[in-house]
């Protein structure tokens, strides 16, 4: 599903490919690529020595791609800034390496002092063609969207020497509050472009559902710059020339002491209650009047009653299992359902980690749901009172399970009794012990399932190659396989993603034709045989983790035999 590439000048080299059987271009286990709105992306991963790209990997100078081949799009494009080596006790050399995306190239510039009075869009286009004569080509950027303005349509602000391009971008535009919005770097088939915009409010159509795809998701307000006591601050007080202080260095603030009883700052009994007593302060640089100052302040404080709540979510993906139309995607909302903590809502991913070796899971972080307090703690209740029912439901489960062990006992009791009155029924179960031990015994070379039941050819063929099978192991395989064909041994998969490609799965636990034949052990080539199949399972290394996994599965180890081992 991911292909990596490594781009130094002319020369590209595949590092990962996870479509080919047994490809010594992968990457280690933990690959993620990490991505937050409005931020640079990370992907980091580790390389082996046996990997193409272990030498072509050079810091500041290799561009990577990362590339969902199912989607045809790119994942991650960026730069390598870290390459860590390690070797272990054991005589392992690898390589841990960590990339920055197409973001961070605005650190590669910077701006120098500069009186502006112009319309956002215009200064946000200076800023951009100002980088691209500093940066190569490939670090450049073609000037996209930039939507974002105020009631003026209008910045006013100075620049100082030598900041980086991002950090000027985030000073004077970003972070304004009259103006604010997210930077994004979308590839096209003429460029990169940058685009300045606001959220756009997007809906996905895959659904976020316990049951379903969710697996957990944690909740917390986001409580940063929180205060529950407010001291307001005005402009600087104007002096007049007779002032004996008119040459002092500093002058103090307008306050709010003449219109609020002498008091210099307000509360909010409220906040108080909650979060106890927080003092903090805040300028507005352009009020002059104390009752202006004074209402300013009171909106403020009441801003911290709506709360944004955070949640990180681990969910299944399931473009890949093409169950939903798109995959999850940075900066859309999603429907997120779990009755148990009472969400019910369209939340947006401000942060998204991938693990390109495995796709469909995801951790997401998902924010800008604001709440008023009571509402939060509203929610909180509920959710206290829904847990207190679970356990409730649960205490009277553990009751019915005593009692019904208690009625097992009793039976047991007259079981041992009738067992001990009847002397020749003992015997005959004895004679019923020997049958079946001799049954199970002729079944250990059985190669078609009894009564559907396919656990003694699972373990012959274990036996046969050389596997220790474990009663968890077995479990596991049969769940696969019944996942998989249901014990069809003949069933072929028409409809999926394979099939369209001529490439249709087959048999027991769903081959390909090309996969079976890699690993088939000689002689035992049918596909349409579960038997052989199963000797082929076992014939890789990484078999019980491969059938382990969440949705398909494929084989990714080391092939063990090619004929039966003696």
């Amino acid at each position: 599903m991911y292909v990596v590439e490594v781009r130094n000048k002319t020369e590209t080299v595949v590092i990962h490919d996870d479509r080919i059987p047994d490809n010594k271009a992968i990457l280690g286990s933990e690959s993620k690529v990490s991505a937050s709105v409005g931020a640079a992306a990370s992907f980091t991963f580790t390389i082996y020595p046996n990997n193409p790209g272990y030498n072509k990997l050079l810091e500041w100078v290799s561009y990577i791609d990362v590339i969902n081949t199912q989607k045809n799009k790119y994942l991650f494009r960026g730069r390598v800034i870290t390459i860590q080596p390690h070797a272990t006790s054991e005589g392992t050399f690898y390589k841990e390496v960590t990339c920055e995306s197409q973001l961070a190239y605005l650190n590669d510039s910077i701006v120098t002092w500069q009186k502006v009075q112009m319309r956002p869009a215009d200064f946000f286009k200076q800023l951009i063609t100002s980088h691209n004569a500093q940066v190569d080509q490939e670090r450049q950027f073609k000037f996209g969207r930039a939507t974002v303005t105020n009631n003026t349509d209008n910045v006013y602000c100075y620049v100082e020497d030598g900041l980086k391009t991002l950090n000027e971008l985030q000073t004077d535009l970003l972070t304004k509050e009259d103006l604010g919005g997210e930077l994004w770097v979308r590839d096209e088939e003429d460029g990169t472009y940058i685009d300045w915009i606001r959220d756009e409010k997007k809906k996905a159509d895959q659904e976020i559902k316990l049951a379903k795809n969710l697996i957990s998701i944690q909740s917390k307000p986001e409580l940063t710059g929180l205060v529950t006591v407010l001291y307001p601050f005005g402009a600087s007080e104007e002096k007049s020339v007779s002032d004996e202080n008119v040459h002092d260095v500093s002058t103090p603030r307008i306050n709010i002491s003449s219109v609020n009883n002498g008091k210099k700052y307000i509360e909010d009994s409220e906040l108080i209650a909650m979060y106890g007593r927080i003092s903090g302060s805040k300028n507005w640089d352009d009020v002059k009047i104390p009752s202006n100052l004074l209402n300013k302040a009171r909106e403020y404080l009441n801003s911290f009653k709506a709360l944004k709540i955070a949640y990180e979510i681990e969910a299944v993906d399931l473009a890949p299992l093409n169950l939903a139309v798109d995959d999850f995607q940075l900066g859309k909302y999603y429907h997120v359902i779990n009755p148990v903590i009472g969400v019910d809502d369209w939340l947006r991913v401000v942060g998204v980690s991938i693990n390109i070796n495995k796709p469909l899971l995801s951790t997401l972080q998902i924010g800008d749901q604001t709440k008023r307090l009571v509402d939060y703690q509203l929610n909180n209740i509920n959710m206290t009172r829904a847990i207190s029912s679970l356990r409730r439901s649960q205490q009277e489960n553990l009751m019915q399970i005593s009692q019904l062990q208690q009625e097992n006992q009793t039976l047991a009791r007259n079981y041992r009794n009738l067992y001990q009155a009847n002397e020749q029924l003992a015997t005959e179960f004895k004679e019923i012990k020997d049958l079946v031990d001799k049954m199970n015994d002729t079944n250990k070379d059985v190669t078609e399932p009894v009564n559907g039941d396919w656990t003694p050819v699972v373990k012959h063929a274990a036996n046969l190659m050389k596997v220790e099978l474990t009663s968890d192991g077995l479990k596991v395989v049969l769940a696969r396989i019944k996942q998989e064909s249901g014990g069809d041994q003949t069933i072929v998969n028409n409809w999926d993603s394979n099939a369209q490609a001529g490439h249709p799965t087959i048999g027991l636990l769903q081959y390909r034709q090309d996969t079976f034949d890699y690993w088939a052990i000689n002689g035992y080539q049918d596909i349409r045989k579960g038997f052989h199949q199963l000797l082929a399972l076992f014939n890789d290394t990484n078999w019980l983790r491969d059938i382990s996994v969440s949705g398909g599965w494929g084989p990714t180890g080391q092939k063990r035999y090619d004929s039966l081992p003696n």
